[in-house]
Parts: C-alpha cells; structure tokens; sequence
C-alpha cells in the first residue's frame, strides 16, 4: 500500500448540478474494496490508498470517467482534510453532526481492513472529541434548521420526507409553535406531533401551504417541471421552497410564483453565520498529524520486515552454498552467524535512513533488496 490519495468533489468546489451526477452515478456503481467513498447532500468524496493513478482508476469505475472540477489531495494533506470533514469543520455550520454520522456510515462500507480503515476510524474518533472539548453544541438537522429558520415566518410549513433533515427540520418549527405538516411515504411508522399526511399528498402540499421543505432521498425529481408549473399557477399567493434533497427534488420552471432555494444556497447561508474555533482546528489538525505518522511508520515497519526477510534468504542460501566445505556442524553455525551480522550490518543504515523518510512514497523502496534479483 502506497502513499494516500484523496480526490474531493464537495461543496463548494463543485456546481450543485455536478455533484447530484455524481451521487447518482454512486447510486449505480458498486464501491471497490480499497476506496473510501463519502457522498452527503454536499459533498462527494473518494479517498484510496495509493498513488495518483490509482484513484483515477477508481474514479473512472465509479463515475465511468474522472469527473470535472474535483480538488485532489495527497498523503498528509488529504489526512488533515479527512480529519476536519469528520469533526465538520469543513462544513458550512460548525461542528455539524450530521456529517460525523455519515463518515461512520461510509467507513461501515469500507470492505478492506488493516491500516487504511484504522486511518479512518482515527478521523471518526478525532470527529467526536473535536466536537466534546473544543466546538458548541450545533442544533441537530444543522441546514435543516437554517431552513426551517427561513420558513417559519409562513406559519404553515409541509415538509416533503421523513428522514433525519426532514424531521430535524419538523421537530424545530413544531417547537416553535408553527403549524407543521410531515408529507412520507409512511406515515405510520413515523413518531411526530403534528400533522402526518401519505406522499400522494405531496402535490397538494405544493398547492395550499405557504412554504415547503423538501428533504426526500428520491433519485428522481419529485413531480417534473410541466406539472411543477401548473401546480404553482394555482396559487393564489408566491410559494417558499426550499429544496434540501441532493439530487434536488425540484427544478422550478422560469417565471413561476415561487422563491426557490437550493442546498447551496442554505448551506451558503449557514456559512457565513459561523464562527470559527481555533482550538477545534488546532486539535483536529495535531490528530491529523499523529494518524499520519502511526500511517507512515506502519508502512515503513512492513518495508523494513520485507529487507530482513529478504536478508535472512540470502543468508541461508550462502550458508547452504558454503556448508558442504566445512567439516564441522558448529562451523556451519558460525558461518551462519557471521553471514547474518554482515547481512543485518548492511542494512543498519539504509533502515535508520528509511525511519527518517519524509514524503517519499515508500513502495519505491519495498523492493530494492530483492534476492530474486540478485
């Protein structure tokens, strides 16, 4: 295993258009064992242990090519960027928890063990005690309440789903005393206060409320863009809605009555309203540094244990070469002996000098002390 190579496609590197293609594309695609594949309603994120080539060939079996507009990291670089996405100082509010949850679903995807998903596992610790000892407690469903903030001023707000933004965002208007109606698919098995309506509703929702979140997981548009504008032209009054879904539940049509706001926008919003702890960054980034050293000195520890696999090979086939011209079984051991002091002292600088290494990719060096080569 190579050095680490993470490429980010994530808010707000990429158009909200590009990144709904690629979680669609995830949506089809089946994870290869060896990648770390993050995708939230913001950010789209694959990170392999290996080199540049490696991930691109990653990348194009996920996306079917290596999509436009993605920021590449390597090695400690994208460790500290792993490290801070998991502790949700790389999103819009602070802290977020919601996307420390999503880390830890995504690490539950990654099917190969050993160092690589101990890397990441150190990233959802270094996420949790950021969160503990350094950053304010954020309101649960972060851009959901935002959202929900927005919308409240209506009075009446429909929200479109039942999952944890959706009801996030329901559980903070209802507290609020605003009117609330959750539109799902299954309303009895969903545990709200207010008002529950079945999803063949939701067309309605979009008729006589004077505000709308939409927080689905649908991989398609929720009604299309023909029947969106008949809808709205029945209003007798503009329409707030607010499209939480990635790929967004809406497209509205140009010159419709209605004030539209996407996931960027509300995460644009919630941006610009944080504050930033820089004992959160501090800690985070020091964690960053020590899983990278743990990372590296595992890697290195391999490399070494490969030279004096191969050193002790050598030995035994000198030994075996020069045996049969010694009489006497204690002067085969005593060969043996001085062949292995040379073999080790030999590598006694090149592995203080490989201890010492600093960025160089340390597959280059698994196999300068090969004895098939020799």
């Amino acid at each position: 295993m190579g050095s680490t190579t993470l490429v980010s496609f994530a808010y707000p590197q990429t158009p909200e258009g590009v990144r709904a293609r690629l979680v669609e594309a995830l949506g089809r695609a089946v994870p290869p064992d060896d990648a770390f594949v993050l995708a939230t309603c913001l950010r789209v994120e694959v990170m392999v242990p290996g080199d540049r080539q490696l991930a691109e060939s990653r990348l194009v079996g996920l996306f079917g090519r290596i999509p436009d507009g993605g920021e590449w990291l390597h090695d400690l670089e994208a460790v500290r960027h792993l490290f801070r996405v998991a502790a949700g100082l790389a999103s819009p509010l602070r802290g977020e928890p919601e996307v420390l949850t999503q880390v830890r679903r995504a690490l539950g995807g990654l099917r190969s063990a050993g160092r690589f998903r101990g890397l990441v596992e150190r990233a959802v610790a270094a996420g949790r005690l950021a969160r503990r000892e350094h950053l304010p407690e954020p309101p649960r469903g972060s851009l959901a309440v935002v959202a929900a903030r927005l919308a409240a001023p209506a009075g009446r707000v429909a929200i479109l789903g039942a999952g944890e933004m959706a009801m996030a965002a329901a559980d903070h208007l209802a507290d609020r005393g605003v009117d609330v109606t959750v539109v799902c698919r299954r309303p009895e098995r969903v545990r709200f206060r207010g008002r529950l309506w079945s999803f063949d509703r939701a067309e309605e929702a979009l008729t006589v409320f004077p505000a709308v979140i939409s927080a689905t997981s649908a991989k398609h548009r929720l009604v299309d863009g023909s029947r969106l504008a008949e809808l709205l032209a029945s209003r007798s009054e503009p329409l707030l809605l607010v499209d939480l879904a990635m790929p967004p539940d809406f497209v509205p049509p140009p010159g419709t009555p209605v004030r539209y706001l996407s996931i960027d926008e509300i995460a644009g919003m919630a941006e610009a309203a944080r504050e930033y702890e820089d004992a959160a960054e501090e800690a985070v980034t020091a964690a960053a540094e020590e899983a990278w050293r743990w990372y590296r000195d595992v890697q290195l520890a391999e490399v070494i244990s490969a030279w004096y696999s191969a050193a002790d090979q050598v030995v035994d086939r000198t030994v075996a070469k020069f045996a049969g011209k010694v009489n006497d079984p204690r002067d085969v051991e005593l060969l043996r002996r001085a062949v292995h002091t040379a073999a080790r002292t030999l590598l006694s600088g090149p592995v203080e000098w490989v201890k010492n290494l600093d960025g160089r990719p340390v597959e280059e060096l698994a196999g300068v002390f090969d004895p098939d080569d020799r």
